[in-house]
């Protein structure tokens, strides 16, 4: 369904509303003269049971979507973070590697915050923009393990340590604009688990 635009969903959404609605008061009138006191009763009765439900499933899926939305937040800091570290040990590095260093870091930070830019249902465009950051991070990891073996010392394995942790938030940030919040399946069977437990 993520791939399905959202005025698309909300349009069938409502007309499926709609439908249910008519169907309901047809169908109301036809049964009303049937109608007495214990029919009521047990219509109230599934009509509480079903609010209930739906209210549990509503508190599940904001519950869920607001830990998402705090891990988004939290990966887009530590990729800063990272990506900041990496850019400042830059400074320490031999001047023949120096400058090349700081270009590719540039261009990686702009291709990242261009990604940040992209629908999470646009997956050919965000695939396609990792693709180039991962390039662009071998390239870096290779100027990184010259670094390392023509000078070597501590300043050459902190700017490697900083690369790493860059392409761990990467991954992370990634991983947490995947997760999306369980379908309606899930979610039912995770309500009623709940209720089972209780």
């Amino acid at each position: 369904m993520y791939d399905i635009p959202s005025y698309l969903v909300s349009f069938g959404l409502f007309a499926l509303m709609v439908g249910a609605m008519l169907l309901g008061t047809v169908t109301g009138k036809r049964l009303q003269m049937n109608e007495n006191e214990e029919s009521k009763s047990q219509a109230n009765a599934v009509q509480g049971s079903l609010l209930g439900l739906l209210a549990l499933l509503l508190g599940f899926t904001f519950s869920l979507s607001l830990g998402r939305y705090d891990q988004r937040s939290t990966e887009v800091v530590n990729e800063a973070n990272a990506l900041g570290t990496a850019w400042l040990r830059t400074d320490l590095l031999s001047d023949e590697r120096r400058d090349e260093a700081k270009a590719l870091l540039s261009r990686y930070g702009i291709i990242r915050v261009e990604a940040a830019r992209v629908s999470a249902a646009d997956f050919d465009r965000r695939e396609e923009l990792i693709r180039a950051a991962e390039t662009i991070f071998g390239n870096l990891w290779t100027l990184a393990s010259d670094e390392a073996r023509e000078v070597g010392g501590p300043v050459a394995m902190a700017f490697a340590a900083s690369l790493n942790d860059m392409i761990d938030a990467l991954s992370s940030r990634d991983a947490a604009i995947d997760r999306h919040s369980p379908n309606w399946s899930s979610s039912c069977s995770l309500a009623l688990s709940s209720c089972s437990a209780a």
